[in-house]
């Protein structure tokens, strides 16, 4: 049929050449250029129904990024417009009806040749639909109907074709609500069960083994014409057939097609490249590794370009003609790694003059120049690939193409079935997607499921990596879906992970055995503001030197003494590490990129060149503003501003972003105006189901237009799995832009309330929520409702052992507290300043330490006493111990101890006597610290208080070595030991393994005391905790008892050196004693003499009654006399004079 004045843009309509139940194609013309072009478009009901105008959208957004010559180019897609709709009524096509204009694709359809090609012709389209599908799997889109009718193929032009369509409504299909993705006689098993998550690359891999079947033997392998749900059972159940091709095949094919089709998704080749490469194998000459003659262009696994690693000792185009069993091919390895990152010049058709604009916002940025950088990052990945994990930053100011430049290594080395990547981002607020953990549960496909599904999806995964710890998979899913309180409630047993050391070695341990199978790529965006994921690539590169792993970040510039910049410093230090700095882009390429973005007249473009400064993300979203407001026309020289259009030029991206916010929101209805700044409240990365709930609060509308609005201007990035399952921002400055938008007009607080009010009805309240969930209360000046949570959440960072999030979160407090002007004697004034101790204590800073203890006293006695004063004088008496001012210690431990009491709080009081007892235990008092120790371990064990029973039988044991009653000594040696076991299973076991290695010296079993401190150390420092001086003083001991005296003295001399430093003279003495013991020992009395002189000036500074202390200067004068020093003699008896419990305490000058 034919219908000459029927338009759409610039396309004139020329005849229908295919019809199907969604729509209709039209073979048109391209005004300008005369050329032929294929316009589809949806008509009749079905172009009302929103399902399948979403459809036909993730159509056009999935073709639109993809350039390569054998998948269809898309050049311009919109919707019918009230005049067009006139020309094309008697079709079915009204306004509104969405339509996409692609080339127009010669051949014939694939199912035309089946069983009719030759080895060498079946060979060559096979690579070059693998290598189509290694293109688009690298983008994130799988195809899930690859069968005959989508591909085309004509002499040298072969196109794959309908990405994304093919839907079984529910209606039609038996079997659940779920749509179904596919056509029946080539759809793998995973596609039946119509969960989109279960799919990947091996889907279509699954469609491309029938697709081969069908090619060789003439039908697919369950065949044509039975019903649906007996193929569902054949794919999902049924044996394969013989294989009973109609042509000559090498040996080795039919096991490679048997392979693609297996039921397993695991058993299958997993990437595009990994079939190719087994593929080639098959050649039967060196010739054929070429596709078929006449030439099939393969630009994307081009092994045979360049060299590859040289872990391979052959590429593709070196390898002897092959006949593989089957089992061989089951086992074939991925492919190597070629040594350059460059691809094969070919042609792949762009767009066409006077059209493209509805298109803009979809395409891929083109990426230019940057040869350098690339392949700076290319070395960096096959260093990784080595077994050398390897770091690599990309680092400049915002704009410049840092995430388009990380995402373009993981595209290339994705699509040569090199790496397994996994991505995370950050945002300045933090958000639920935020971090490593999100983006592993984003890889394993399993965010926003029930808990079992993502047990079921992680204990899969580590199965794929010979790991069957049901422990681990348990602790994975509890991060990536952590449990509810009503399912804890239930009676749901979690694997709690009490440390950031043990999620860190959880996570490390994952990775590593991911990247067994394949390298691994780790992409951390915008690390200026991942501090947690810093810390978390630092712990991976040192557990895991063998993994080849690469951690590719991008970040602006930090302080290099902030945290981020610290933590930045130290993964660029590691070995084979790289910073790749990102400047503007240098002249002669910027009008290239400007070129590669639109046909733009040259005067138009040489402006823009001017006023970006080489930024490209001005560029792109400049262009873009011009085309959202339709500002452009075609003009001779390519488009060009319409003469009423505005020419000014933004000045930069504030103002650009501003002008394209207004320009969209110009064309939205004011409740999705609403919901657009509602997202922004929300934050740069915005979850439906989060996004939702908080519109139906705010009276906003979350709709489906409104997504397709921004993903279509280039506004919004869609999640890998679609924007069902959420979206980005395409750049925190228009998130900014509109959180300024909302505030100038009043709205902002009603959205941050609509925000605070949806976090509050969610189900999972772990600390991440409460600190969001504060910040929104805050952010409207709420600041008596801010405490609880932010309180809340800092609480909970300490207990995941977060030192610095907790420590900002509570300086948040305290700037709400401030702004209520709260009194001293409010108890929420010292709630805060008591938290802040306790950090401060946990981050070693005990200046800081000291003084919010004190302030939370004052508060605690101005509110008239309680518990929290208490609590407030046991920090207190904290800071005193580690300075050595025992006297002080005691004295506000007996106060802390009355006040408890009089509160009546137990617990409290128990805690207080276990300080006392530990306090006098040091000192000697034996009869009086067993005392307390006692009545406290009642107390702690009918209370399951088991880390302070614990600590109380471990002081017992210590007393009655102490004693010489070693019998009585081993029997509560083993009491403690089930104690703090028990503690391991609950809490962080850093101060557990500390006690469990005293209890081990006790016994005299050195060589695990060793190891437990060892332990302990370890866990402290990954968790940010400086309370190592315990567990420092117990290896050097540990060290020694075992032989190793120089290595004890050196643990020493650093502790003493340390504590001197920071003004804590009563732990600079007790080193100092220690490494007096340890010189004696070896007869080195010079040294001894200094060691004392220099313990002798720190107790000159503090009143220290101490045993440990006494006890080595008694040694030291004992191998003093036996070596006739009389110096020495002297001033060791003088320090274990003053230091033994008889003598008096108080200031003893030693020395004068």
């Amino acid at each position: 049929m034919s219908l000459n004045l029927a338009r759409l843009g610039p396309f004139v309509l020329e005849e229908v050449i295919g019809s199907g139940g969604m729509g209709e194609v039209w073979r048109g013309m391209h005004q300008a250029r005369a050329m032929p072009v294929a316009v589809k478009i949806l008509r009749g009901e079905i172009a009302r129904k929103p399902a399948y105008r979403r459809a036909f959208s993730s159509e056009v957004r999935a073709v639109a990024r993809l350039q390569h010559p054998h998948i269809v180019t898309v050049f311009d897609h919109g919707e019918v417009s009230e005049a067009e709709a006139e020309g094309l009524a008697s079709r079915g096509v009204g306004a509104g009806s969405p339509w996409l204009a692609m080339e127009l694709c010669g051949g014939e359809p694939l199912m035309r040749f089946r069983g009719r090609l030759s080895w060498e012709e079946l060979y060559g389209m096979l690579l070059a639909l693998l290598d189509a599908l290694a293109h688009a799997h690298a983008r994130g889109l799988v195809h899930r109907d690859l069968k005959p009718g989508n591909a085309l193929y004509g002499g040298e032009a072969l196109k794959l074709l309908d990405f994304g369509l093919a839907v079984i409504p529910d209606e039609e299909r038996p079997g659940g609500p779920k749509a179904v993705f596919g056509t029946a006689p080539y759809m793998a098993p995973e596609q039946f069960w119509g969960d989109p998550q279960l799919c990947g690359p091996y889907t279509d891999l699954y469609a491309l083994g029938a697709l081969a079947w069908t090619l060789a033997c003439g039908e697919p392998p369950f065949g044509l014409k039975s019903d649906f749900q007996t193929l569902r059972e054949a794919h999902l159940h049924g044996a394969l057939p013989s294989f009973e091709p109609r042509v000559l095949l090498p040996d080795g094919f039919e096991p490679w097609v048997r392979r693609l089709l297996e039921k397993e998704p695991q058993r299958r080749f997993q990437r595009a490249a990994d079939a190719a490469w087994a593929l080639r194998g098959l050649a039967p000459t060196r010739a054929r590794v070429s596709p078929i003659e006449g030439g099939l262009d393969l630009p994307t696994l081009s092994w045979s370009e360049t060299p590859t690693t040289p872990a391979e000792p052959k590429g593709a185009e070196d390898h002897e003609p092959l006949t593989l069993s089957a089992e061989a091919l089951i086992e074939l390895d991925r492919p190597p790694t070629p040594l350059d990152w460059r691809r094969p010049e070919v042609t792949v058709r762009k767009g066409l003059a006077a059209s493209g604009l509805g298109l803009f916002g979809l395409r891929e940025i083109p990426l230019v120049d940057r040869e350098w950088e690339r392949d700076q990052l290319w070395r960096a990945l096959l260093r990784a690939e080595s077994g050398q994990p390897t770091v690599a930053l990309l680092q400049g100011p915002a704009g410049n193409g840092k995430s388009r430049l990380a995402r373009w290594l993981c595209e290339r080395a994705h699509e040569l079935g090199a790496v397994e990547v996994v991505s995370a981002t950050h945002s300045p607020q933090g958000g639920p997607t935020d971090g490593v953990i999100y983006g592993l549960g984003r890889h394993l496909r399993c965010v926003e499921h029930p808990r079992s599904l993502v047990i079921r999806r992680v204990r899969d995964a580590l199965r794929r990596q010979s790991n069957e710890s049901e422990r681990q998979a348990q602790a994975l899913a509890e991060l990536i879906r952590p449990a509810t309180q009503e399912e804890l409630s239930a009676g749901l047993v979690a694997v709690r992970l009490g440390s950031r050391k043990e999620r860190f070695d959880l996570l490390a341990g994952f990775f590593a055995g991911l990247a067994r199978k394949r390298p691994v790529i780790l992409r951390l965006e915008d690390v200026q503001w991942g501090h947690a994921s810093l810390a978390f690539a630092l712990s991976l590169i040192e557990t895991q030197p063998d993994a080849p792993i690469l951690v590719l970040m991008t970040a602006r510039e930090v302080p290099p003494e902030s945290p981020e910049g610290r933590l930045m410093a130290q993964l660029l230090s590691t070995p084979g590490a790289a910073r790749v700095p990102l400047g503007p882009l240098a002249p002669g390429y910027r009008a290239e990129l400007v070129q590669q973005l639109l046909d733009l007249d040259g005067e138009l473009a040489r402006q823009v060149d001017q006023r970006s400064a080489g930024n490209p993300l001005f560029v792109v979203q400049l262009v873009g503003d011009w085309v959202q407001r339709g500002l452009l026309e075609p003009g001779p020289g390519g488009f060009r501003l319409r003469p009423e259009a505005q020419a000014s030029l933004p000045d930069d991206l504030h103002g650009l972003w501003s002008a394209r916010v207004e320009g969209l929101l110009g064309q939205l209805d004011p409740k999705e105006e609403r919901a657009l700044e509602l997202a922004a409240a929300l934050g740069v990365t915005v979850t439906p189901e989060e996004w939702r709930d908080a519109c139906h609060i705010g009276g906003a509308w979350a709709s489906h237009r409104l997504v397709d609005a921004l993903l279509g201007a280039g506004l919004a990035e869609p999640d890998p799995d679609g924007p069902e399952s959420g979206w980005s921002f395409v750049h925190v400055w228009l998130r900014e832009s509109l959180l300024r938008r909302a505030e100038e007009a009043g709205r902002l607080g009603d959205h941050h309330r609509a925000c605070a009010a949806m976090l509050s009805a969610r189900p999972r309240r772990g600390a991440a929520l409460e600190l969001r969930l504060g910040r929104h209360l805050a952010a409207v000046g709420d600041h008596e409702a801010c405490l609880a949570p932010l309180a809340r959440g800092a609480w909970g960072c300490v207990i995941d052992s977060e030192y610095l999030e907790a420590e900002n979160a509570l300086a948040e407090r305290d700037r709400a507290v401030e702004a209520l002007g709260l009194p001293l004697e409010d108890p929420r004034r010292g709630e805060g300043a008591l938290m802040r101790a306790r950090v401060a204590r946990r981050l070693g800073d005990h200046a800081a330490c000291a003084r919010y203890a004190i302030l939370a006293e004052r508060s605690a006695r101005a509110a008239g006493g309680g518990v929290r004063l208490s609590q407030a004088l046991r920090e207190r008496a904290r800071v005193a111990d580690h300075v050595g001012d025992r006297r002080v210690a005691l004295r506000l431990l007996a106060e802390a101890e009355s006040v408890a009491d009089a509160a009546g709080d137990e617990l409290a009081v128990a805690w207080c006597r276990r300080d006392r007892a530990r306090e006098l235990l040091a000192e000697g008092q034996l009869a009086e610290a067993e005392a307390l120790f006692g009545v406290a371990a009642t107390v702690f064990e009918r209370a399951s208080e088991v880390f302070g029973l614990g600590n109380c039988l471990e002081g017992l044991a210590t007393a009655r070595s102490l004693a010489g009653d070693s019998a009585e000594c081993l029997a509560l040696c083993g009491l403690a030991e089930e104690a703090y076991h028990q503690s391991m299973q609950v809490q962080e076991i850093a101060h557990s393994l500390v006690g469990l290695g005293t209890l081990a010296a006790l016994c005299g079993r050195h060589e695990e005391a060793l190891g437990l401190f060892e332990r302990a150390l370890d866990r402290l420092r990954a968790i940010g905790s400086a309370a190592t001086d315990e567990a420092r003083l117990g290896l050097a001991r540990a060290l020694a008892a075992r032989g190793r005296v120089k290595a004890a003295e050196r643990m020493m001399t650093e502790l003493a050196e340390e504590h001197r430093a920071a003004g804590r003279p009563g732990w600079w003495a007790r080193a100092e004693a220690e490494r007096a013991r340890l010189a004696a020992e070896r007869a080195k009395f010079d040294e001894v003499q200094d060691a004392l002189v220099s313990c002798a000036e720190g107790l000159n500074a503090v009143h220290l009654n101490d045993v440990a202390v006494s006890a080595a200067a008694s040694r030291v004068a004992e191998l003093g006399r036996a070596a006739g020093d009389a110096a020495v003699v002297a001033l060791a008896a003088r320090i274990a004079e003053v230091t033994s419990a008889e003598h008096p305490s108080g200031r003893v000058p030693v020395l004068g």
